[in-house]
C-alpha cells in the first residue's frame, strides 16, 4: 500500500459487485481488516462467528449478492 494513502481515505471500490465477509471473534483485528480491505476498495462485512456468517452468506445470496 502507498504510505501516502490514508485508512480513513477507502478507495473506490471495484466494480466486481463481491462482498468480502470476515469472519472474526476479535473487535480489534476484525477491525483492522475491514479497514485495510476497505482502503484497498472492497465491500466488506464483519461477523464474528460461523453461525453468523452463514446467515449473512445466505442473505447475500438470496439478495443477489
Amino acid at each position: 500500500m502507498d504510505p501516502n494513502t490514508s485508512l480513513a481515505t477507502p478507495a473506490p471500490a471495484p466494480k466486481n459487485g463481491k462482498k468480502i465477509l470476515i469472519i472474526e471473534d476479535e473487535n480489534f483485528i476484525s477491525d483492522l481488516y475491514d479497514r485495510a480491505l476497505r482502503a484497498g476498495g472492497y465491500e466488506t462485512a464483519v461477523v464474528m462467528d460461523g453461525e453468523e456468517a452463514l446467515k449473512d452468506a445466505k442473505t447475500n445470496r438470496e439478495g443477489g449478492m
